[in-house]
């Protein structure tokens, strides 16, 4: 009986060290955010057609929880997800004599800040949604982010004397966020289409343009990699106190990349720019394995090339950040206001330094 106990007190020791150090390895940074996200949807001038819309919304995963999705539509609606990247929507239906082609959708998120510990954790404890491993459509090209040639040979250019993949995915971001610049005054003619081969030369460009370059790089290195768009609650610098509700103005992207030994981490070098425009290089560290709440209070849509569910009369969409629409078949314009309502605050952000991320 006394061995019976020894060999269970031993048992119970082996079990608390491993707990531990799983917890450490998915440890979240203990901000969490909580907001109310509200869609108005109109396809305006399409009236006495077929018209068909999809419009996106988040999946749950193990950063976030959405609860209580509402639509109010006078057409006839599903919810939808497409196979290839998972992507969520809200497909709509207008027959040719609607009087309304409008949509409102609301939906409650919890988030927790995305964080990942590079410590070496067992591969998919960390990162964006353990056990997914398509790795095969995150190191494929897409149509306007190439892969392999010559940017194989500028991505081995740039990771010169990394030896681990942690270290090459370092040196990429470190790459993107010293010799690329963030287009604030909108001086790129191809803004926001995330068109590899002319930001490499343009070397501007919003989120996706900056982080589509990051995926052509890793993925030419045999890293997987993809970008992810949600919204932000404000702007950078991110005020002491994010206001309790308001307009979004529009998406923000940050990238994931799967590490061996560590799992899939996040990482936002678009964001990284703006902070060392602000005169803030904290926002640089912070932001490589981890994102920011404000800056990221709900994630909604990854990959390129999408095709919907059902699918669109034309061609693959580049991205999916924003609601489609066709109309007897063709693409129609669609308007978009998105508003968020505060439910619960993260806590302030700590640093092992002095000071906050504010300005």
């Amino acid at each position: 009986m006394q061995r019976f106990f020894q060999v269970l007190v031993v048992f119970a020791v082996l079990v608390g060290f491993i707990l531990q150090g799983i917890s450490r390895a998915v440890a979240p940074s203990g901000r969490v955010l909580e907001t109310v996200l509200m869609y108005r949807v109109d396809v305006p001038g399409a009236k006495g057609k077929h018209v068909r819309l999809w419009i996106p919304v988040p999946s749950p995963n193990r950063w976030q929880q959405i609860r209580d999705l509402r639509v109010e539509t006078k057409g006839a609606y599903r919810v939808t997800q497409e196979p290839a990247y998972g992507n969520r929507m809200i497909y709509v239906e207008f027959v040719p004599d609607s009087e309304s082609r409008a949509v409102r959708v609301a939906f409650r998120v919890r988030r927790m800040e995305p964080r990942a510990v590079l410590s070496g954790a067992p591969a998919e404890k960390v990162g964006a949604r353990a056990g997914w491993k398509k790795f095969a459509l995150f190191l494929k090209p897409a149509r306007r982010v190439p892969v392999g040639g010559r940017w194989a040979e500028l991505a081995r250019s740039i990771i010169k004397g990394a030896e681990t993949p942690l270290a090459k995915v370092r040196a990429v971001y470190e790459h993107i966020v010293t010799t690329m610049r963030y287009d604030y005054e909108h001086q790129s003619p191809k803004r926001g289409e995330g068109d590899v081969p002319f930001v490499c030369d343009f070397k501007r460009g919003n989120c996706l343009d900056l982080h589509s370059y990051g995926v052509t790089l890793l993925r030419s290195l045999g890293i997987p990699a993809y970008v992810e768009a949600g919204f932000p609650l404000t702007g950078i610098p991110i005020p002491s106190v994010v206001p309790g509700s308001g307009k979004i103005g529009g998406y923000h992207c940050w990238t994931w990349v799967y590490v061996p030994r560590t799992g899939w981490i996040p990482f936002d070098a678009s964001d990284a720019r703006r902070w060392v425009d602000a005169g803030i290089e904290r926002g640089k560290m912070y932001l490589f394995g981890r994102l920011l709440l404000e800056r990221s209070a709900v994630a909604f849509s990854r990959g390129r090339d999408i095709v919907l569910e059902p699918p669109q009369a034309g061609g693959p969409l580049n991205v999916f950040n924003a609601p489609y629409a066709e109309a007897d078949g063709r693409p129609v314009r669609v308007t978009w206001v998105v508003e968020y309502r505060v439910l619960r605050r993260p806590r302030r952000l700590r640093w092992t330094g002095p000071g906050p991320l504010t300005r």
